[in-house]
């Protein structure tokens, strides 16, 4: 993992790999899909929260790389 990545290993999983070692992970990394180095702090934060509150996240990623788009907790209208 480079230092300009947020990994999140998902449960359930994924049915790709984002990191080897990781099953079912999702990479967001600055400069693929439109990420910043702002926006990735987001979604590091989003995640966070996610984590420590038990909610869920709505994740949009390539199904080929499980590299990561967008994050959103509880998704964009509650969906989740």
């Amino acid at each position: 993992m480079a230092s300009n990545q947020v990994v999140l290993a998902l449960s359930p999983g994924l049915p790709c790999t984002g990191v080897a070692g990781i099953p079912g992970s999702v990479v967001f990394t600055v400069g693929l899909a439109g990420i910043t180095a702002t926006t990735i702090n987001s979604f590091l934060a989003s995640a966070l929260t996610a984590y420590t509150t038990g909610k869920k996240v709505m994740v949009y990623y390539d199904n080929a790389t499980c590299v990561g788009q967008i994050i959103a907790n509880g998704g964009y209208s509650g969906q989740c």
